[in-house]
């Protein structure tokens, strides 16, 4: 974060740990959707430590983990779909 003075730098992790506890006191999770990165907030916390992720509160949105699980579910459904209708062709 050499492009913020220090200030500026605790000012952002500070509001971050207390987007951290929101999330936390919740149960949501912490959602960047420009990169679809999902985080626990102890997960986040752990990134901040080692200076990842430090980006402003705007970027970040506090979400139900089980949103990400139905794409996946999805993506996961057309994949057997997909293997299954191969395995077909293939006489398997």
């Amino acid at each position: 974060m050499s492009d913020l003075t220090t200030t500026e730098e605790m000012a952002l992790r500070e509001d971050l740990a207390a987007l951290c506890d929101e999330a936390e006191r919740a149960g949501l999770w912490l959602n960047c959707s420009y990169q679809d990165l999902w985080f626990s907030p102890a997960e986040l916390r752990a990134e901040h430590t080692r200076g990842k992720f430090l980006w402003g509160r705007v970027n970040w949105h506090l979400r139900d983990p089980k949103e990400h699980l139905e794409p996946l579910d999805q993506k996961n459904q057309n994949a057997a779909s997909e293997r299954q209708r191969f395995s077909n062709r293939a006489g398997l």
